[in-house]
C-alpha cells in the first residue's frame, strides 16, 4: 500500500509501528490493509493504554477525516470512521480519548475557522454525540491541535500556536 504518488510528487503516507524489545525498538512493520490503503493514512493519535488508534484518512473512505481502530491481540482491526459528529466537510485530524472510552476530544476547523478542541461523548448506541467546542481556556484565536488524554484521565496535552507560546507549535 502507499505506492501512489500524490499531487505533489511524493509517496503517499501510510501507518508502521514498532514495539519495544529487549530495550531497543523492533524494526517498523506496515499495519497492513486494517488501516492502510494505496492513498493516504496517518497517526493522528492514540488511547493511553493503546487500544484505541486513530488514523486520518485523505482518500476515498475519508476527506480529512478521523478513523478509529482498536487493538485485538498484537495488531488492530479495520479502521472504522468516527461518525458523522465528528467527520463533517471540514478538517478533522487528531484525536484522544478518555482512559474509560466514554468521551472524544478531537481537533477541527468548523465553519472554516481555525483548528480547535471539541468534545463528544459517547451515546448509548456506541455513536460519538454531537460535540461542543471545549471553550476559551483550551482554544484561542489560533490553532489548537493533537490532542492526547493522560491516562489519569484529569490531564490533556494539546498543541497549540496561541496562549503566549514560544512560536509555532507547542506543547500545553
Amino acid at each position: 500500500t502507499g505506492r501512489a504518488v500524490d499531487f505533489d510528487g511524493s509517496r503517499t503516507s501510510d501507518v508502521y509501528y514498532s514495539y519495544p524489545k529487549y530495550g531497543k525498538w523492533s524494526k517498523a512493520k506496515n499495519a497492513g490493509g486494517a488501516i492502510n490503503t494505496d492513498l493516504i493514512e496517518e497517526t493522528c493519535g492514540i488511547s493511553a493504554d493503546g487500544s484505541n488508534l486513530f488514523v486520518y484518512y485523505d482518500n476515498y473512505f475519508g476527506y480529512e477525516d478521523i478513523f478509529m481502530a482498536e487493538k485485538k491481540g498484537k495488531s488492530y482491526v479495520k479502521a472504522t470512521s468516527a461518525g458523522k459528529n465528528i467527520n463533517t466537510g471540514n478538517i478533522e485530524n487528531s484525536a484522544a480519548i478518555t482512559p474509560d472510552k466514554k468521551y472524544l476530544i478531537f481537533a477541527a476547523n468548523r465553519n472554516n475557522k481555525d483548528m480547535d478542541l471539541f468534545i463528544s461523548r459517547k451515546l448509548p448506541s456506541g455513536e460519538w454525540g454531537t460535540p461542543e467546542n471545549m471553550g476559551i481556556v483550551i482554544n484561542t484565536t489560533y490553532d489548537e491541535e493533537y490532542p492526547y488524554m493522560a491516562a489519569d484521565g484529569k490531564t490533556l496535552y494539546f498543541c497549540s500556536q496561541g496562549h503566549k507560546s514560544m512560536g509555532g507549535f507547542d506543547i500545553f
